[in-house]
């Protein structure tokens, strides 16, 4: 009778430990492309977001979209978001991030994982005269987690009451600006060095900041459409300079 061929115990031990340090290589450079992946589409959504605002102000004479216009009353006007929704095709998927680690809460699409700056977006916003800073110079949107301490940030809501999808409003950190050359700072005196929170754990986060979703830094959409990502390590100065549209600030490079 022929003999049968076939592998020992301790070749197919081999092929098994070969297998699994495979894939113990292959697991970090998958999960790498994913958040890649991941880090473009939100800020790809950031981008498109901003672009809704142009392609608004651009159809009314460069008025931009307002929280609170001198045309109509506080609680009757629309948000910011519903008011580019046309301009963003309806879609209102965009304003969910897939770094959010609160993005279940919005897949019925009414929160937000990105806030507007309120100090861009409040009053009678206009594109010629309201960035004197320069529109590369100032940062029209932020990360942020749509659900925060308790508190989830609203696509349509048109006050704080109900939390509408901004930072720097007025229930939050703020600049201040003062002195001669300019300098600003946080309005908060209980975290005046704090400028963002970076991936806080759920039960640490502070509605009052934007949230980084990558350990990495925080994206940001400036108002000229561009993004770029902040430093965990930005000085509180430069930040706050980047939130102001007029503080005239010194800003330099970050």
């Amino acid at each position: 009778m022929a003999r049968r061929s076939g592998s020992t115990l301790a070749e197919v031990l081999v092929v098994i430990a070969l297998t699994c340090v495979l894939i113990a290589l292959l697991i970090p450079a998958v999960l790498a492309v994913r958040g890649a992946a991941a880090r473009a589409q939100s800020a790809n959504n950031m981008k498109n977001i901003v672009l809704g605002v142009h392609a608004y102000a651009s159809s009314r004479g460069g008025q931009l979209p307002s929280f609170n216009p001198r045309t109509a009353a506080y609680e009757e006007h629309p948000s910011v978001y519903a008011l580019i929704l046309p301009n963003l095709e309806q879609n209102r998927a965009v304003f969910v991030s897939p770094l959010d680690p609160t993005r279940s809460i919005a897949v019925d699409q009414e929160y937000s994982s990105y806030a507007l700056n309120a100090t861009v977006f409040f009053g009678w916003p206009k594109m010629a005269v309201t960035f004197p800073d320069g529109m590369s110079n100032t940062i029209a949107l932020t990360e942020h987690y749509a659900e925060c301490d308790g508190t989830r940030f609203m696509i349509f809501a048109t006050s704080i009451a109900f939390r509408r999808a901004t930072f720097a409003d007025k229930v939050d950190a703020r600049p201040i600006t003062q002195g001669n050359p300019p300098v600003s700072s946080s309005s908060c005196a209980a975290e005046p060095l704090l400028t963002f929170q970076v991936t806080p754990a759920l039960a640490e986060c502070d509605d009052r900041f934007p949230q980084a979703l990558q350990p990495s830094g925080m994206l940001v959409a400036l108002a000229d459409g561009s993004v770029r990502t902040l430093s965990p390590g930005v000085s509180p100065s430069t930040y706050w300079a980047l939130v102001t549209p007029s503080g005239g600030e010194a800003i330099g490079d970050w």
